[in-house]
């Protein structure tokens, strides 16, 4: 069964793929991008060692059948986009055509104002945080000490500063860092270089600051997403440059507590890696699909915020309920906050059921076409060029976040109005 469900939902996505001109062999689109990542889960169908024994779980065959439904209903929400918003043609996906590397004066100053931000930004963390998870690395703390480090200095706390934080690591960062790094493409001068060298180490460490190991990957993703994007040209051999650099800091965090050799902790490390783009996803996810309706009755929307504005009901934290649910004996301190996070469609179906994943991915398909629509015929210039790769990656975090979350407190919203912004800005004040 597990095969006929890969081959039915391959068929999906590259019908999809295809017509709606998502991903070709010189350009990947922001739906084409989240499209593609989230397929890699469903790679694990073909494992048949592995679906032995997860088809003998209780949410098995619910799960098969929401993988499927998410695959047609998000290509069709982005279809229904195309043809409410775009007269029912696919947005432009020559993106190195008319592209100018000039930014109007006006433009600049905003940059070098984000600049300094950033920066502030930065130093309120050193000196807010009691412990830095970053420096914990060279240091002989423990994984479960790094893990309560992060735990008690980003996710436990509250107040506005955490959002602010969160808003530099997700969007200002990775702007800026995508920015300078185009703005070296165009010019390749010295000073160009230095500029967008001194961008990225200021992103690298204050991404770096919590210990997490996407936020500095998704920094060299972003660049090679934009270099492939001008180059309108796409060879294996960026691959290979890109993944060394994306691996590099996560495979580092890794060795500094391994107690393996190198060799030894660069194969486990792949096979972490592997497993995290595939199995792991699609693991975490049916274990969601186990509990709901079997353990616990569907939630009615007590896992999201927005819901509970319309009920009087209470929130429920279902990340780490399942994340409970998921470890075997005691549970140790540093676990106690821990999250099960996972696909989107996990949370909507522990509130609502299949319909909840039906109504879900076809709102989400339509959302992620309008931005897209909107977007694709303004990026001709630098800033909106780079903040179109930034909302790009951040769609990806639907592969771990409810959709409301992404489009507010990962910065999706206010990544898509800084493009208008710098659009505008650019548009009417550039002088050719």
């Amino acid at each position: 069964m597990s095969v006929f469900y890969f081959f039915l939902n391959l068929i999906i996505f590259i019908f999809f793929i295809k017509q709606l001109r998502l991903v070709g062999s010189n350009f990947i689109s922001m739906p084409g991008l989240y499209y593609v990542l989230s397929f890699l889960p469903v790679f694990s169908l073909l494992s048949l060692e592995l679906m032995a024994s997860d088809s003998l779980r209780l949410g098995y065959s619910d799960y098969l059948n929401a993988i499927t439904i998410h695959s047609l209903s998000v290509g069709i929400g982005i279809f229904c986009s195309y043809l409410l918003f775009n007269k029912g043609s696919t947005p432009s996906r020559c993106y190195s055509e008319s592209f100018s590397f000039k930014s109007a004066p006006q433009a600049d100053k905003y940059v070098l104002f984000l600049v300094f931000f950033v920066v502030i930004i930065f130093f309120h963390q050193l000196l807010s945080l009691a412990s830095v998870p970053f420096l914990m690395m060279f240091t002989d703390g423990s994984v479960s000490e790094l893990t309560m480090a992060r735990e008690v200095g980003y996710k436990l706390q509250g107040g506005l500063s955490i959002y602010i934080w969160h808003f530099s690591r997700m969007v200002l960062v990775p702007f800026l860092v995508i920015l300078f790094f185009v703005k070296h493409i165009g010019k390749r001068t010295w000073v160009s270089f230095f500029q967008f060298i001194f961008i990225l180490s200021i992103g690298i460490f204050n991404n770096g600051l919590s210990g997490a190991k996407a936020p500095v990957a998704m920094l060299f993703f972003c660049m090679f997403i934009a270099f492939v994007l001008l180059k309108g040209d796409f060879k294996f051999k960026y691959l290979l440059v890109a993944i060394f650099f994306i691996f590099i800091f996560p495979f580092l965090v890794e060795y500094s507590y391994s107690e393996n050799n190198f060799l030894d902790t660069l194969n486990i490390f792949t096979q972490k890696v592997i497993k995290r783009f595939s199995h792991e996803t699609f693991d975490r996810t049916l274990s969601y699909f186990d509990s709901f309706p079997y353990v616990l009755d569907y939630l009615g929307g007590r896992t999201n915020s927005l819901f509970l504005l319309f009920s009087q009901e209470s929130y429920f934290n279902v990340q780490n309920f399942i994340f409970i649910e998921r470890i075997d004996g005691d549970v140790k301190e540093h676990l106690l906050h821990g999250s099960a996070n996972a696909h989107f469609i996990s949370y909507m179906y522990a509130d609502f059921g299949i319909v909840g994943v039906v109504l879900s991915c076809l709102l989400v398909g339509i959302i992620i076409g309008f931005l897209d629509v909107k977007c694709s015929n303004r990026i001709k210039y630098t800033e909106s060029f780079s903040l179109y790769i930034v909302m790009a990656f951040i769609f990806w975090k639907l592969m771990g976040s409810q959709p409301t979350t992404v489009l507010f407190s990962h910065g999706a919203l206010l990544s898509f109005f800084m493009l208008l912004f710098f659009y505008y800005v650019n548009k009417n004040n550039i002088r050719y």
